[in-house]
């Protein structure tokens, strides 16, 4: 599953609840469902994604945002020991 809400910045998103069960993970549906999400958020009108994710926990999510553009950026929730991420979108993202 995945969601995007908007966020107060203009232009905004975040992803939250991106989530595979175990036996979907490691076959490229986590890849495929993060382009289709992207995507959806750049055709809605984003032009900026936002995520935060916990490193310690869930160091393959991290690696495959981070191969899939997101940058690291400044804390915009209060969770706590969460790495806060960021991916300009461009149509067709």
């Amino acid at each position: 599953c995945a969601a995007i809400r908007a966020l107060q910045e203009v232009g905004c998103c975040e992803l939250k609840r991106f989530y595979l069960r175990p036996a979907a993970r490691s076959k490229g549906a986590g890849r495929r469902m993060l382009q289709v999400a992207t995507t959806l958020a750049a055709a809605a009108g984003f032009v900026l994604m936002k995520l935060d994710t916990l490193p310690d926990k869930m160091p393959v999510a991290v690696s495959l945002y981070k191969s899939f553009g997101f940058v690291e950026c400044e804390r915009y929730t209060d969770t706590p020991g969460a790495l806060f991420l960021q991916r300009t979108l461009h149509s067709g993202s």
